[in-house]
């Protein structure tokens, strides 16, 4: 039986379609196994891509973990009282109360505590310029207030020997061994500004010397220990003159 002209040209066409399928394939499977050489920089720019995309993937990763624990996370507080209330558990009680009177600026909000006044008091005896200093920054209770502080506590200091400067003295060697409490009595001037001075409480003029003449200097007695490092004021006095010794 013969094939019709075109039935043959159709079955050449098939096949040449074929046979050039076949040969494209062959070149592709040869072009794979051929290994094309890679520069040195062609290598390292491809070693940074990889480094850069791991890089992105970890980041991408992290960001996905922090967005899911700011949704979750308790709000931020705003107010003042639930500033302190976050901080309570990081700060010591002396803390805490000082940085309760930074936060509010109204004095009629702030209250000292006894460990506030206490607290300035030791700063303020260590040394009155860092007293100043920090408290130009820092809410502190003011000098008044210290001395108010500790009028009410030991009661009034006045010039001479008096019962609260022995009481004192009582307070600060009751904590010394016996050894500790040997003391040597010592006095000395101190220069005072030519000022006066109206007490509202007792009604009276201050600055003014036993003579009556204008103070200029101070007679402090006190007594210092022998064998530790402690001194305290037993007595004062104003004069108008430096004594001589």
């Amino acid at each position: 039986m013969r094939k019709s002209p075109e039935t043959s040209s159709q079955s050449n066409v098939c096949t040449t379609a074929v046979e050039s399928q076949t040969s494209t394939t062959s070149r592709r499977h040869r072009r794979r196994r051929i290994a094309v050489p890679v520069s040195p920089t062609k290598r390292r720019l491809r070693h940074q891509i990889r480094q850069l995309q791991s890089q992105r993937w970890k980041m991408m990763q992290k960001i996905q973990k922090l967005t899911v624990a700011a949704n979750t996370s308790p709000p931020v507080p705003t107010t003042a009282e639930s500033i302190l209330n976050a901080a309570k558990h990081l700060l010591t009680p002396l803390q805490m109360s000082l940085f309760r009177a930074q936060l509010f600026r109204n004095k009629s909000q702030r209250r000292w505590s006894m460990k506030d006044k206490l607290f300035a008091l030791q700063l303020r005896y260590k040394s009155a310029a860092a007293f100043r200093f920090v408290s130009r920054h820092l809410k502190l209770p003011s000098e008044s207030t210290l001395r108010r502080f500790v009028s009410a506590a030991v009661g009034r200091v006045d010039s001479g020997f008096t019962c609260v400067m022995f009481k004192l003295l009582s307070l600060r060697v009751s904590g010394l061994p016996t050894c500790e409490r040997q003391c040597a009595l010592v006095f000395d001037d101190m220069s005072l500004s030519c000022l006066l001075s109206y007490d509202k409480n007792l009604d009276r003029v201050i600055g003014y010397a036993d003579d009556g003449t204008i103070a200029t200097h101070a007679l402090v007695f006190m007594v210092r220990g022998i064998k530790t490092k402690w001194k305290q004021a037993v007595a004062f006095f104003f004069t108008p003159l430096p004594r001589q010794h």
